[in-house]
Parts: C-alpha cells; structure tokens; sequence
C-alpha cells in the first residue's frame, strides 16, 4: 500500500510540475548596470513584452520554453 501511494505522489508530482508557467521579474541591464527601458522580451520567437522605465518586465516562462532573448536599440 504505501509503496503504491509513493508512486501515484511521484507521478502527480511530477505532472503537477510539468509544464507550468513560472512567473518572474526580467530586469534588462546595459553594461553599466543602468536599466534599458523599452527592451523587447522574446520567447521562443514570440514578443511578449516591452521593459518599463526601471528596466523590469514581468513574463510567465513555461519550462519547455527553451529560448529567452532581450533585444534592444
């Protein structure tokens, strides 16, 4: 019995983690350290979002996602 319940927690687990977006604050920096205001945020070749004044952005990554990429001019 107890062997039984440790594989369906381990199976619920690990699909509960699977998949989810995580959120988290973005900051985008130049080399000095100042913040870059209207970077453009990237995921997976889709735009999704632009940093504010404070170079922050906040973006829900999904964990398949494989490519992260700031750009800015």
């Amino acid at each position: 019995m107890l062997v039984a319940l440790t594989i369906v927690w381990a199976l619920w687990a690990g699909w509960s983690l699977l998949g989810r977006e995580t959120p988290y604050t973005l900051r985008v920096l130049d080399d000095a350290g100042a913040p870059i205001a209207a970077a453009s945020v990237d995921i997976n070749e889709s735009q999704v979002g632009t940093s504010s004044e404070d170079g922050t952005i906040e973006v829900e990554w999904n964990r398949s996602s494989t490519v992260l990429e700031v750009s800015a001019a």
